[in-house]
C-alpha cells in the first residue's frame, strides 16, 4: 500500500446511522465529600480535578448510532482492529497513539496476513489492542452488545477478540467475558472470534459509536446494563461491600490485614470479584448501600449499584483513574478518595506498586462517607480540599461570558484588556465589573471560571480578593485553570445590581514569562461568571 487511506470518524463516514439513543443533557453532581490528598501528597492534582471534571457539570452527551458498513469491509488483524472500508480507515478504532504513527498504520495494513470471509449480520465488540482489562470490558464494549440486542434481539453475531473469550480449565477473565454476554442471554453460538493473525472481510459489519463521551457513560446504556441483566441471586456479601484486589499484582495494599480488620469492624463484607461469578458480582454492587475498594477495575460493577451509594476508595497517592468517578456521578452516589503512600521498589511502573494505609486515614474516610448528604453537603455546598463546590448545579440567575461577543461590560479603564474568543484578562493590579441581578430571595453561590499563566517553580500561583457591593467575599487562589466558587451574602446585592472588586496583586507580563512579546501586565483570565442560588 504506497499512501495511507483517508481517516474518518464512524459518523463522518456513515451516509447513515441508525440511532440507538439521543444526545442527552444530563447534570452530573459533586461526589467527592472527602479527601486526605493535601496530606500524603501536595493535593494539586486532586483540586484541579474537583475544579474541573470531578465539579458539578452539566454536559450534552453525544449519541449511541448503529452503523451499517459497505460490504467489504475488513477488520484488520494483529491484535489492531483497525477497520479499512472503502478505502477509508474509521478514526475510532485508532490506538490513540497511531494517530501520529503513520508508519506503523501502513506496516499493519501491509502485513502479509491470511483473509477470513464472513457473511452474517455482525457488530465489531473490540477496541484497539488485547482488551485484557475488566473495566473496559464491562464499561465499554459489553454496553454495546447490550444495546444492539435490545434494539434488534437476535440480529447479530458479535465479532469479539479471540484472546478474551477462549475457554480456560481454570477461572479465567475470559470465563467472566463468557458470563457476562450469558447474562445478557448471549451464547457462544452468537459470538465470532476473531483471531488476531487474520483479516476479517465482512459482508455485512456493523459498529457503534462510543457509549461514552465527556467522560460520562450514556444513561440510556447505564440503564440498558442494569435493567436487562438476567439471573442474578440473591447477594450474600451485605450492605456493605468490601474490595481489596488481593488476587491481582498491582496496586495491592501493604497493610492489608489491618485495613481488613478496620473494615470488618465496620461490617464491611469482603468479596475477591475475580473469585466470583459474574452474576454474583452484580447481586453485591447491586444490595449494597456502601462499596470500599482499590481503585481498578473490579469498581466498573458501579454500573450495578443503587442511587445513592456510598463509596470510599483507595490507592496509591501517584495513582489517578476519573473512570470509576463518573460512574459514581452517574449514581449520584457520595465519595471518599484516600490516598496512601506509595511503596515501589524500583521493579515495574511506581503507580502499580502496594501502598500503605494509615489505619486513621481508613477510618475518617469511613466515618465521612457514611454521613447524612445534608451534613456532608450543607445548603447543598461541600467543602473539600480547602473548596467550596455545589453538590448539585441550581439554576444561574447570573451568567456572563467573558469572550468575544457577549462580552460588552469590560473595559480597559476598569482594569481589563479586550475580549478574546475564549476569556478576558485583567489589566493591572485591580479590575471592576457591574452586572444586574434580578431580585431572588434565599443564599447564593459565586462561581468564576478561571486561568491563569505561571513560572514554576519562581511563581506557582496567583492571589484573588473579590469584592462586591464592598463585602469581601472568601479568598481565591488561583494555581490552575478550573471553576471557583465562592459564598456570596445577600447584602452584596445593593439596587438590583452587583459591584465587582476584584483586586490581584501579582501581575506579569508574557513577555517577562518569555512566552510571547505581548507587554501587557496581566494576572488572570476570566472565562465565565455566574450567580446561583442554593437550598434554602
Amino acid at each position: 500500500m504506497s499512501s495511507l487511506p483517508d481517516r474518518l470518524s464512524l459518523l463522518r463516514f456513515a451516509p447513515k446511522v441508525e440511532e440507538l439513543a439521543p444526545s442527552r443533557l444530563v447534570d452530573l453532581p459533586t461526589v467527592c465529600v472527602h479527601t486526605n490528598a493535601g496530606e500524603v501528597d501536595d493535593g494539586g492534582v486532586t483540586r484541579t480535578r474537583l475544579q474541573g471534571l470531578y465539579h458539578a457539570r452539566q454536559v450534552q452527551l453525544d449519541p449511541i448510532g448503529l452503523v451499517a458498513l459497505s460490504p467489504g469491509t475488513t477488520v484488520i488483524g494483529n491484535h489492531s482492529y483497525l477497520i479499512l472500508t472503502d478505502n477509508v480507515l474509521i478514526e475510532d478504532q485508532i490506538w490513540p497513539g497511531m494517530h501520529d504513527s503513520p508508519d506503523i498504520l501502513t506496516k499493519l495494513l501491509a502485513a502479509p496476513l491470511g483473509l477470513v470471509q464472513i457473511d452474517d449480520p455482525v457488530l465489531l465488540i473490540a477496541r484497539w489492542g488485547a482488551v485484557s482489562v475488566w473495566g473496559h470490558w464491562l464499561g465499554e464494549l459489553l454496553p454495546k452488545v447490550v444495546m444492539a440486542e435490545q434494539a434488534h434481539p437476535g440480529r447479530f453475531r458479535y465479532a469479539i477478540p479471540i484472546d478474551i473469550i477462549r475457554r480456560t480449565e481454570e477461572r479465567s477473565f475470559s470465563t467472566a467475558v463468557l458470563e457476562s454476554l450469558a447474562a445478557y442471554g448471549i451464547g457462544e453460538d452468537r459470538i465470532l472470534p476473531l483471531d488476531h493473525r487474520f483479516n476479517h472481510r465482512f459482508s455485512q459489519l456493523f459498529a457503534m459509536t462510543p457509549v461514552w463521551s465527556h467522560v460520562a457513560m450514556h444513561p440510556a446504556a447505564l440503564d440498558a446494563m442494569r435493567s436487562r441483566v438476567q439471573g442474578v441471586p440473591g447477594s450474600k456479601a451485605g450492605r456493605r461491600l468490601g474490595l481489596l484486589r488481593r488476587d491481582v499484582r498491582t496496586r495491592n495494599v501493604f497493610n492489608a490485614d489491618e485495613t481488613i480488620e478496620v473494615l470488618e469492624q465496620a461490617g464491611f463484607g469482603l468479596v475477591e470479584m475475580g473469585h466470583v461469578s459474574f452474576v454474583e458480582q452484580v447481586a453485591a454492587f447491586r444490595e449494597a448501600e456502601a462499596v470500599f475498594g482499590v481503585l481498578g477495575s473490579g469498581l466498573t460493577g458501579l454500573i450495578y449499584s443503587p442511587d445513592g451509594v456510598r463509596t470510599m476508595t483507595v490507592a496509591p497517592a501517584n495513582w489517578r483513574d476519573v473512570f470509576f468517578h463518573a460512574l459514581l456521578q452517574a449514581r449520584s452516589g457520595l465519595y471518599s478518595d484516600v490516598l496512601g503512600t506509595p511503596l515501589w521498589n524500583g521493579d515495574g511502573v511506581d503507580r502499580d506498586a502496594p501502598f500503605f494505609l494509615r489505619r486513621r486515614d481508613i477510618l475518617t474516610g469511613l466515618e465521612r462517607i457514611m454521613l447524612p448528604e445534608a451534613e456532608l453537603a450543607p445548603r447543598g455546598l461541600v467543602h473539600v480540599c480547602g473548596l467550596v463546590l455545589p453538590r448539585r448545579l441550581t439554576h444561574a440567575v447570573v451568567d456572563f461570558e467573558f469572550r468575544v461577543g457577549p462580552n460588552t461590560a469590560t473595559r480597559p479603564e476598569d482594569g481589563w484588556a479586550g475580549p478574546e474568543p475564549d476569556a478576558t484578562w485583567t489589566l493591572g493590579a485591580e479590575s471592576r465589573l457591574v452586572l444586574p441581578m434580578p431580585e431572588v430571595s434565599g443564599p447564593l453561590l459565586l462561581e468564576l471560571v478561571l486561568s491563569t499563566s505561571l513560572a514554576p517553580p519562581h511563581l506557582v500561583s496567583r492571589p484573588l480578593q473579590v469584592s462586591v457591593g464592598g463585602v469581601d467575599l472568601a479568598p481565591i487562589v488561583v494555581a490552575e485553570a478550573g471553576t471557583y466558587n465562592v459564598e456570596l451574602p445577600r447584602e452584596c446585592v445593593r439596587d438590583g445590581r452587583l459591584e465587582f472588586h476584584f483586586r490581584h496583586p501579582i501581575v506579569t507580563s508574557p513577555r517577562d514569562l518569555g512566552v510571547s512579546p505581548d507587554d501587557r501586565h496581566l494576572a488572570i483570565s476570566f472565562h465565565r461568571l455566574r450567580v446561583r442560588q442554593l437550598q434554602e
